[in-house]
């Protein structure tokens, strides 16, 4: 859920989104996401904004000010990004080496 709502908010809100290498060492191997990785040592020199996410989608989402933000809280609805179903499923599309060794089963 945290891939998809940084994904959804950032489309809404007309801004690029990065994500921690932590996240992409989880999800790359298996899924052909697109968000950028954002290294610790970058993002550690960055002004960040905390914004805090409720679990539910809310209007204000869609306006999220300031240049350099970061979420808090634990969004965890599918309000964040049922609109953009098909973008998301497709950055949730597994590779080819993983379908493969699943079709094996």
């Amino acid at each position: 859920g945290e891939y998809a709502t940084l994904y959804a908010l950032a489309k809404m809100n007309g801004r690029p989104a990065f994500i921690p290498a932590q996240m992409h060492s989880t999800l790359a191997p298996i899924f052909r996401i697109t968000l950028p990785v954002l290294h610790s040592a970058t993002a550690s020199r960055i002004p960040w904004q905390n914004y805090h996410l409720n679990d539910w989608m809310e209007e204000e989402y869609r306006h999220i000010p300031g240049e350099y933000v970061r979420f808090t809280g634990y969004p965890c609805s599918w309000t964040f990004y049922h609109h953009l179903r098909q973008e998301i499923l497709q950055e949730f599309t597994l590779h080819n080496h993983v379908r493969e060794e699943a079709q094996k089963f």
